[in-house]
């Protein structure tokens, strides 16, 4: 057992273990402590990089007018946004609709665009016939209706790209 305690890094008679246990030791080497390595701070809050390598928080989350939005460390922008208002279209007709902004700019116009469109007073529609990006800050989507004439006002909208 001596010689376990003495490769682990004991010391003294009877012999007694470091505090700190280092990591070739089979340890963390954490001598500060878990918790504050792991401090709230340092995981949510305002994400930043510099050259590409991140210098601020883990996760930042956030929203305005334009929506909510999620960034994180690694880049990814993650941006959720319902716009409101009643838009109109006539029977049988397809229409293109946006722009619509984002809640933060994407670092380019490349990325992933997902638009659902609930219809105010018929189900008789073709839907979203696709959703796009017009700019790194704007969105849009083409809708087909049916035999009906309606309104929609539930718009919802999912952004996913970067932000560096």
């Amino acid at each position: 057992m001596d010689e376990i305690y003495a490769m682990l890094g004991a010391t003294g008679s009877p012999q007694t273990l470091p505090v700190v246990l280092q990591i070739a030791q089979g340890g963390t080497g954490n001598s500060t402590g878990t918790a504050t390595k792991l401090a709230p701070a340092a995981i949510l809050g305002f994400v930043a990089q510099s050259g590409g390598v991140p210098t601020g928080s883990i996760v930042e989350r956030g929203s305005n007018s334009n929506g909510e939005y999620v960034k994180f460390a690694d880049g990814t922008l993650i941006c959720f946004m319902n716009p409101q208002g009643n838009p109109s279209i006539a029977a049988n007709a397809f229409a293109a609709f946006g722009p619509y902004g984002t809640p933060v700019n994407f670092s380019s116009n490349i990325f992933f665009v997902s638009a659902v469109v609930v219809p105010n007073s018929s189900n008789d529609t073709y839907g979203v016939l696709t959703s796009y990006s017009l700019s790194n800050n704007t969105v849009g989507f083409v809708f087909r209706n049916g035999a009906s004439a309606q309104t929609f006002g539930n718009i919802k909208i999912l952004c996913v790209g970067r932000w560096f």
